[in-house]
């Protein structure tokens, strides 16, 4: 079960970061946290979190069942948030247009193993990285576009 979360401050009360997690909604700040630190701010959404370290409130709003309906919740509640006039720090705001591998045409399957950039993190300082993760590949006329399948392969079309 996926939980769509908000993290507000209770000093900044017009700005609020939009997310969804597995995780315990605790263990989900504490890793915001941590990533604020780490990564030494390095965008808007950390810079904000870390301005507002010791006042940070994260609120469970909806859930979902899969990666993709959490997605589309996600991107749901920013739309509204933006709506309603709040600061809307998510960085990804761009990759929440969830596209889907079509129907018609020929879809390529890729596993990749992906960076997490984090200063500490011990697999990729040694040269590893995370996952396999799964997307899918898909031309439509000259762009390549892509969607996140998931840790285990599936062959048909994503369902939001």
């Amino acid at each position: 079960m996926y939980k769509i979360y908000k993290v507000v401050s209770k000093a900044d009360a017009n700005t609020v970061y939009i997310g969804s997690t597995k995780r315990s909604l605790q263990s989900r700040l504490s890793a915001h946290k941590s990533d604020a630190k780490y990564y030494q701010a390095q965008n808007k959404r950390q810079k904000w979190m870390l301005e507002n370290y010791d006042n940070l409130d994260i609120i469970e709003i909806n859930k979902a069942d899969s990666k993709n309906e959490a997605l589309s919740k996600e991107r749901e509640e920013v739309l509204r948030h933006i709506e309603q006039g709040y600061n809307v720090v998510n960085v990804h705001l761009a990759n929440l247009n969830i596209s889907t591998p079509p129907n018609n045409k020929q879809v390529t399957y890729q596993a990749q193993y992906r960076k997490c950039n984090r200063l500490l993190c011990h697999s990729c300082k040694n040269g590893q990285r995370h996952g396999p993760y799964w997307y899918a590949y898909w031309r439509e006329g000259s762009k390549i576009r892509s969607a996140y399948i998931g840790k285990e392969k599936k062959e048909c079309p994503i369902a939001i």
